[in-house]
C-alpha cells in the first residue's frame, strides 16, 4: 500500500514539473565540449574517447584555470563562471551566503534539478541553529541562470550529451571557485550538502578538492547513466535516448560526469560521508544508491548511510524533511567542529 501510494506522489510531483510529457532528442554535443574533441571516428565512438581521455586526467578537467574575482554585498555572492556558455544569464554564478557568526566552518549547498532556491535558501537559515555558516549556489541553468524563454533546466541534464558534460563541468568548477571563495574569508573547515543531482555535482567535487572536510550527499545514485535511463524524473531523457544508444555505451560517456567513477580518489582520506536515501525512490533507484555507497565504502570513506520510508520528492514533505535537516546539521557540526 505504501509503495503505491509514494509511486502516485512521485508521478504527481513529477508530473507537475512537466517531465513526463516530454521526450527529449537525442543530440551528440561535440560542439558543446571544451577542449573541442578531434573528429575523427563517428560522434558516438568520438564521445567514448574524448570521456575516457578525461577521466584519466579528471584533475585538470575539474580544476578551475583562474580564480574568478568574487562580489559579495547584502549577503549575495556573485562570480563568472569559469566555462562560457552561449546564455549570459547562466555564465554569471548566484549565490546567496548566511552567516553563523564564527570561522570554524562553512558549508556549500547544491541544490536538486529544477529546484526552487527559497526552499534551500531556508535550509540555510536552518543550519545557522548548528552555528553552520552556509552558501547556497546556484546550478547552471537555475533561478537567475536560466534564460527567460526556458520553462525548467533541461540544458543541465538532457538527451544532449555534450552540454550535459559542460553543463556538470561548469557546477564543478562553480562549486570549487565557491569553496576557494570561502577559505580565503577565513572558514577553516568546508562541508558541502547536495540534494539528487546537487548530490551528483557535490560528489565530483568532494573528490577532486582536498579542501572539502565533509559531506552529506542525499538522494544520489551511481552513476548519471542509470539514474537518467530508470528514473522517473528522467523518462522524457530515456525516451530520446532509447533505440540510439545502449546503456553501456552511454555509460562510456557519461563515465566523465558520474559519482563511482572518482570514489578511488577518496582512498586515504578517511573522508565522512552522510547520505539519506528514500526506500521507495523513484527517481533514483534504491540500488543504484546501494551501489555507489558500496563503492564508497570500497575506498575506505567513513559512510553513515539512512533510509527513510518515502520517496526521491517526498523528503521534502514532513516529517522527513525535518528529520533531514536535523540529522545534516548534527553529522556536519560534529565532524567539522575543531
Amino acid at each position: 500500500m505504501l509503495a503505491r501510494y509514494y509511486n502516485a506522489q512521485e508521478i504527481k510531483i513529477a508530473s507537475e514539473n512537466g517531465f513526463l510529457s516530454r521526450v527529449d532528442t537525442l543530440s551528440w554535443g561535440l560542439n558543446h565540449l571544451d577542449p573541442t574533441p578531434t573528429f575523427t571516428q563517428s560522434p558516438k565512438r568520438t564521445l567514448m574517447a574524448y570521456a575516457q581521455d578525461y577521466v584519466e586526467r579528471s584533475d585538470a578537467f575539474y580544476t578551475p584555470q583562474s580564480q574568478s574575482d568574487v562580489v559579495f554585498k547584502n549577503g549575495r555572492v556573485q562570480f563568472d563562471s569559469p566555462v562560457v556558455t552561449p546564455h549570459l544569464e547562466n555564465n554569471r554564478v548566484h549565490g546567496r551566503m548566511y552567516e553563523a557568526g564564527n570561522k570554524d566552518h562553512a558549508i556549500l549547498i547544491l541544490p536538486n534539478w529544477n529546484a526552487e532556491g527559497a526552499i534551500y535558501d531556508y535550509v540555510a537559515r536552518s543550519l545557522r541553529w548548528f552555528g553552520l555558516s552556509s552558501l547556497r549556489m546556484s546550478l547552471p541553468y537555475h533561478d537567475l541562470r536560466r534564460p527567460g524563454y526556458m520553462d525548467i533546466a533541461d540544458h543541465m541534464v538532457s538527451a544532449n550529451l555534450g552540454r550535459t558534460i559542460r553543463s556538470m563541468r561548469q557546477a564543478v568548477l562553480d562549486a570549487r571557485v565557491a569553496i576557494a571563495w570561502l577559505k580565503e574569508q577565513g572558514y577553516k573547515k568546508i562541508g558541502l550538502i547536495g540534494v539528487s543531482l546537487g548530490a551528483h555535482v557535490g560528489s565530483i567535487v568532494a573528490a577532486h578538492d582536498p579542501m572539502v572536510d565533509a559531506a552529506c550527499l542525499h538522494l544520489n545514485g551511481c552513476n548519471m547513466s542509470d539514474v537518467a535511463w530508470h528514473g522517473i524524473a528522467s523518462r522524457h531523457i530515456r525516451k530520446g535516448l532509447q533505440n540510439r544508444i545502449e546503456l553501456a555505451e552511454l555509460r562510456k560517456i557519461w563515465s566523465l560526469v558520474s559519482a563511482d567513477t572518482y570514489c578511488h580518489k577518496f582512498k586515504g582520506r578517511n573522508f565522512p560521508l552522510f547520505t539519506i536515501s528514500g526506500y521507495y525512490d523513484a527517481a533514483v533507484l534504491p540500488k543504484l544508491t546501494r551501489d555507489w555507497l558500496e563503492t564508497c565504502r570500497s575506498h575506505g570513506m567513513d559512510v553513515t548511510h539512512r533510509i527513510y520510508w518515502c520517496g526521491h520528492y517526498t523528503l521534502a514533505s514532513f516529517p522527513f524533511f525535518w528529520m533531514s535537516l536535523y540529522q545534516t546539521g548534527q553529522f556536519l557540526k560534529r565532524h567539522l567542529s575543531p
